[in-house]
């Protein structure tokens, strides 16, 4: 959707920077600047800067920045342009007709919004009206487990037939057709429905839409999956959604701490049992995404995963995810011989039991070691290196050093072992963890440029003529289409990483995006380390933008060849590096070999003094 600077500038102008935040989290004002806590990291201390001036938000703790539609988006996690439609009512603008292919995307999003919740209320009205003999024993099934009406109702838990083909049917008695269905997330890459002879238990999304469905089968044999969930679709993404969320929304919001369970089940008996924040991931391990999404909530959460073995091991997974957030886990421990999960406690024990056994949940660190504990003989040193190279991946994951300390210590001395002598191990493992990683690292960059690469928070901006070349035309990419010379260049010429991922970002969306809207195209960056260094530079791009068209060639034409410069003085240390190799292999190349490096030597020193005298290379 093209929104143009005009109606970006009225929004803008209309809504300050306080006025947004001030939606979602308190501010304060200390001087000429407002403050608040950071919603983006683990931030105790107000570390968020809000500039009414400029219309900006800095935190000087995680760095996060950019204006009120950024804000927005991340808080929201919407697109640029749903940040904007939801800010444009309330500063009262009216926002241009959509494209064509923005209707067609909206409207089948709205047809999937549409189906998913006329299919789950059709669901839920199978299982209570008893329409057929098996959604029948599937309420009896729901009840036997101790579950009482009212949380089935508030959940709302249904029936799908055992009619292969009741749900296409059914879509397509509200108009959709099969090709509205194929990415609807309701049947397989065959064209099978996911949902037939299953209990349903539907995801509904923060403003409470239904987006999917979990769904549970009551038979016993093994060739039938127990839990199917819907695949990925326009409007649902495994990674960002909860089972049970938005009926933990209001004690979320109260700031009561969010809990992590296993299984749908699971959901309904803390529920029952009064805790008001269980949810659940749908069908996937815990994700980044979903733990940012808890952060906002609270810097508090805890697990309650199943006491078998696959439980303690999606446990140990879970933490690091956790501390890496900026969260404080801890973690509920169901002894494996009251219970296999929370839902068979609640119908054993009652909800009693349930609540104090919440209430009794252990230190993460502790968790941990007395989980591995278990499975390695810690009499031994062997054992007990087991055990700290098993937690190493939580301790790494803890952000701040001080706590990461404390925490190697209280590892030390539960394991009685030498702090001194450990560390020592630990940090000789680490930095070869972290060679072999950069190794990777420059595999991966050199085989897939496109990939997102952790190079941004790196201060080493040598050579300076490339890095500055693209953060100049990033803000300007009308210049960027408009210079032949450009259009020579390739990723591989590139000596900066950085540098090489700009010039590859604006490739791409150069001709896609408005060239003058720069908030489109910083906000429509799925890469926010990229997008916050550019933004970081934007006053220079801009100043760069306002230049002449003479001034800017100069400087493309000079950068340009100084990059072509650049690689014939690398070809030259390439073949000097052959010939190192040894005298031997001196030999086996020849004079020819040696006769082109000469010559290569040459064109370069020639090439030099062009470049000094003012002449392009390019």
């Amino acid at each position: 959707m093209h929104i143009s600077d005009s109606v970006l500038d009225d929004i803008k102008n209309r809504l300050s920077i306080v006025d947004v935040v001030q939606m979602y989290i308190p501010v304060v004002q200390k001087g000429r600047y407002y403050w608040c806590v950071c919603p983006f990291h683990a931030d105790k201390n107000p570390s968020m800067q809000l500039s009414t001036e400029r219309g900006t938000f800095y935190c000087y703790g995680c760095k996060a920045s950019g204006n009120i539609f950024s804000f927005v988006m991340k808080m929201d996690n919407l697109s640029f342009v749903d940040a904007v439609q939801k800010l444009a009512p309330l500063a009262g603008v009216t926002i241009q007709e959509e494209t064509q292919e923005e209707k067609r995307q909206r409207g089948a999003k709205e047809k999937l919004f549409a189906l998913y919740k006329a299919l789950n209320n059709e669901f839920v009205r199978i299982l209570w009206e008893q329409k057929t003999p098996s959604s029948k024993k599937a309420l009896e099934y729901i009840r036997g487990r101790g579950f009482k009406d009212e949380i089935i109702k508030e959940f709302q838990l249904g029936w799908a037939p055992e009619d292969s083909n009741f749900v296409r049917n059914f879509a397509h008695s509200l108009g959709l057709n099969d090709y509205d269905l194929q990415k609807s997330g309701l049947f397989s890459e065959k064209g099978y429905s996911y949902f037939q002879d299953r209990l349903t238990f539907p995801v509904i999304n923060r403003s409470g839409d239904v987006v999917a469905f979990s769904a549970r089968t009551l038979r016993s044999d093994n060739n039938t999956p127990k839990y199917i969930n819907s695949s990925e679709s326009p409007i649902f993404s495994k990674k960002r959604e909860f089972f049970g969320l938005y009926q933990s929304l209001n004690a979320l919001k109260n700031k009561e701490i969010p809990l992590i369970c296993e299984g749908n089940f699971d959901v309904l008996a803390l529920h029952q049992a009064g805790i008001n924040t269980a949810i659940a991931t749908c069908g996937t391990a815990l994700s980044k995404e979903q733990c940012s999404l808890l952060r906002r909530y609270n810097e508090n959460v805890l697990t309650f995963f199943d006491a078998d073995d696959a439980g303690v091991i999606a446990t140990l997974k879970s933490l690091p995810m956790l501390k890496g957030a900026g969260l404080s886990p801890r973690v509920v421990s169901l002894p494996r011989e009251r219970a296999k999960d929370s839902a068979e406690l609640l119908l054993l024990e009652g909800p009693d039991a349930l609540k104090t056994l919440v209430a009794s949940a252990s230190n993460a660190i502790s968790y941990a070691i007395s989980a591995l504990s278990k499975t390695n003989n810690v009499s031994t040193l062997k054992g007990k290196k087991a055990v700290l190279d098993a937690l190493s991946p939580i301790i790494n994951s803890i952000p701040s050093e001080i706590e990461k300390a404390q925490v190697f210590s209280k590892v030390c001395r539960n394991l009685a072992i030498s702090e001194e002598d450990a560390r020592r191990d630990f940090n000789e493992k680490e930095s070869a963890n972290e060679k072999k990683e950069a190794q990777r690292e420059l595999y991966r960059y050199k085989e897939a440029p496109s990939a997102s690469l952790s190079i941004w928070d790196n201060p080493n901006e040598a050579p300076l003529y490339e890095t500055d070349l693209m953060k100049h035309l990033a803000f300007d990419r009308k210049t960027f289409l408009n210079t032949p010379e450009i259009k020579r260049i390739k990723f591989a010429d590139f000596k900066n990483p950085k540098a090489a991922e700009i010039f590859s970002y604006i490739t791409y969306r150069a001709y896609k995006d408005d060239e003058n809207n720069n908030d489109t195209f910083l906000e429509n960056m799925e890469d926010e380390n990229m997008r916050r260094y550019l933004e970081a530079y934007r006053g220079d791009g801009e100043r760069f933008k306002a230049r002449t068209s003479e001034e800017k060639r100069e400087e493309i034409i000079e950068a340009l060849s100084r990059m072509k410069l650049s690689k014939q003085h690398d070809d030259i240390k390439m073949m000097q590096h052959s010939f190192n190799v040894g005298a031997d292999l001196t030999a086996s190349l020849g004079l020819g070999a040696i006769r082109e490096k000469q010559l290569k030597e040459t064109e370069y020193k020639r090439l030099n003094e062009s470049l000094r005298k003012g002449n392009s290379l390019v």
